[in-house]
């Protein structure tokens, strides 16, 4: 929901801040209702999830046809799908592989049709990169669990229809051994998502608290304890999502190689494309994303598990490194008009992304948690 207007806000940032959070908010809800309508046409049309299994809403087919699918449709200004990455990248695979055939029946079709939009309650004020130490709690009650706590840096809760809840079920001695995971509906009685502003003016996430909200057993995912595993798959896919996002076609970020092609437009356009210093940045630049694309393809391919994290730990590490030097270069390149709207193609339109920088090194895993991946599960090497 939209924030409420309070009579009077005392000073100017009161009132930036308060504006910036009700236009962000404003402009992302309605954007839902379109974004649904084009996921509901794609999906009743064969296309919403072509590698799913016909019996759960999919084509059946195998992956290639989607990538064909991809490539066709970025020729296509469509409605952006950014609402619903969660489920279709992760929680709904993960969902069809661990799930109970009462969950899937639920949730899969309305998932990969766009009717649910789901969010993932992971993180907690003292549980963020060491999520084992989690103390959201879930207490049997019957066919019932309550579940008290608190989480925060949640995505879309503000709008999602299910999240998927990491909880603890054990001791906090037992670290991931007692956690389990669940299926909440958002809307229930004890549930409150509140705004947390960005310094980009967004307020994309939230804090989100739980006072003894009752959730059924049977929206329990996976067995009691088992959570973490269900964790790891989950982060698994969105490394894999990130990693391969340039055949997502998200056109405004800094995702592809893709990226560094729009930042050689603003050279051209700026009449700065012959200057050897830029040139030489942008040249490494290129390599980068197009060394990450396709070493993440050929060890994705070849690897086996365990090896496997290591390779999707370094398809992200790469590529946050990749967008953070385009972030950087553009900077540069466009200096004052960043900020200014000067009337010029370029100006301001970058900035968001540029302020979003931090963001890359910490979504989906810190580099910290990618480099530990790849020393343990890559190199072998010991804790």
């Amino acid at each position: 929901t939209l924030p409420d207007l309070p009579p009077i806000l005392e000073t100017e940032a009161d009132r930036r801040e308060h504006v910036s959070l009700f236009t962000s908010r404003a402009a992302e809800l309605a954007a839902v209702p379109t974004a649904r309508q084009w996921r509901a046409a794609k999906f009743d049309a064969g296309f919403g999830w072509l590698t799913g299994p016909r019996e759960y809403g999919g084509a059946g087919l195998p992956e290639d046809y989607e990538h064909r699918y991809l490539d066709v449709e970025l020729d296509y200004e469509v409605p952006p799908e950014d609402c619903f990455s969660t489920g279709l990248e992760g929680l709904g695979q993960t969902i069809l592989a661990r799930g109970s055939e009462y969950l899937k029946d639920l949730l899969l079709r309305p998932i990969f049709r766009g009717d649910l939009i789901t969010c993932l309650l992971f993180s907690e004020p003292g549980a963020g990169s060491d999520l084992a130490s989690v103390r959201t709690r879930a207490v049997r009650d019957g066919d019932d669990w309550v579940v008290s706590g608190q989480k925060v840096w949640s995505s879309r809760t503000h709008y999602a229809d299910v999240g998927l809840l990491l909880a603890r079920t054990g001791t906090e001695a037992e670290r991931t051994r007692g956690i389990t995971t669940f299926l909440v509906d958002i809307a229930s009685p004890g549930l409150e998502a509140r705004p947390l502003v960005e310094m980009t003016g967004d307020a994309g996430f939230n804090e989100v608290f739980f006072d003894g909200v009752r959730i059924p057993d049977n929206r329990r995912l996976g067995e009691i304890g088992d959570g973490w595993s269900i964790y790891l798959a989950i982060m698994a896919a969105s490394r894999d999502a990130l990693a391969r996002s340039r055949r997502r076609g998200r056109r405004g970020g800094l995702a592809s190689v893709g990226s560094a092609e729009r930042v050689a437009a603003v050279l051209r356009r700026l009449g700065k494309h012959d200057d050897p210093k830029l040139r030489q940045e942008w040249a490494r630049l290129y390599t980068a994303y197009k060394l990450n694309e396709l070493t993440s393809e050929r060890l994705a391919a070849q690897w086996s598990e365990p090896r496997i994290g290591a390779a999707r730990a370094m398809g992200k590490l790469a590529l946050s490194n990749a967008m953070s030097a385009a972030a950087d270069l553009i900077a540069r390149i466009l200096g004052a008009r960043m900020v200014a709207d000067t009337g010029e193609v370029d100006s301001f339109d970058w900035l968001p992304y540029v302020l979003e920088t931090p963001a890359f090194h910490i979504g989906g895993g810190t580099d910290q948690i990618m480099r530990n991946l790849i020393a343990e599960r890559g190199l072998g090497l010991p804790r």
